[in-house]
């Protein structure tokens, strides 16, 4: 794979109000490094990323959940240090399909309609 097939983002110390989807979406062979992101209300998920390929570092992220704290599925990687995520009508953590990998360190969840933490094969 060549870099020019990859799509990368860099998200340092911000700040959203609200969000009425996803605060951050990703797909196949992206690429995305977020620290220091807060917010205040996501309408649907903080942070979700699918497909084969997706890599994603996040460090010190922490808001209110639409539906799920944090989807993983399709064969994405995500890595989590020190995320919060409170009031997910669903599941905090959601990692779904073949070849997905979540890796959690120092993480607090709060108040999920589901499970703080789902590693089933059913993706939304």
């Amino acid at each position: 794979m060549k870099t020019a097939d990859l799509c990368g983002i860099i998200v340092d110390d911000v700040r959203v109000d609200v969000s009425d989807e996803d605060v951050i979406r990703l797909g196949e062979r992206c690429r995305a490094q977020i620290r220091n992101l807060r917010f205040g209300n996501a309408g649907e998920e903080m942070i979700d990323a699918r497909g084969r390929d997706c890599l994603v570092a996040a460090c010190n992220i922490s808001g209110q959940c639409g539906n799920n704290g944090i989807i993983a599925a399709s064969g994405a990687q995500v890595q989590l240090y020190g995320m919060f995520a409170s009031k997910c009508k669903d599941d905090g953590v959601l990692a779904a399909g073949p070849g997905t990998l979540v890796q959690m360190r120092s993480c607090r969840i709060e108040e999920t309609g589901r499970s703080a933490v789902n590693g089933g094969d059913r993706a939304h």
